[in-house]
C-alpha cells in the first residue's frame, strides 16, 4: 500500500485513480483510505449517519447525499465487517 500512497501523494488523487483503480485491493484500500483521512466520497462508499437517532444502519454513498455531507462519514474497516456502525457518538440534532 505504501508505493499506492506515494502515487497518490505524486499524481494526485483523481490521476493516481485512473492509474491505480481496479489493479487490485491493495490499491482499492489506499484510494479509500486518501479519502477516509481527506473528507470526501465517492459513489459506492459505505458511510454511516452521525446523526442523533438515526440507528446504525450502513448504506452507500450516492451522488444524492452530496448535500449531507456533514451528517454523514465513511464506515471503518470493522463496522464494515460488522454490517452496523460501532460507535455511539452520534451528533444531537437541535
Amino acid at each position: 500500500m505504501q508505493a499506492s500512497k506515494i502515487i497518490i501523494k505524486r499524481l494526485g488523487y483523481e490521476k493516481a485513480k485512473v492509474m491505480l483503480q481496479g489493479l487490485g485491493n491493495e490499491h482499492d484500500a489506499a484510494l479509500l483510505e486518501y479519502r477516509r483521512q481527506n473528507g470526501f466520497f465517492e459513489v459506492g462508499d459505505w458511510v454511516v449517519s452521525t446523526l442523533y437517532g438515526s440507528g446504525d444502519n450502513l448504506f452507500q454513498f450516492e451522488s444524492w447525499l452530496v448535500d449531507l455531507e456533514d451528517c454523514i462519514r465513511h464506515a471503518n474497516d470493522a463496522e464494515i465487517e460488522a454490517n452496523r456502525r460501532l460507535d455511539c457518538e452520534a451528533k444531537e440534532v437541535l
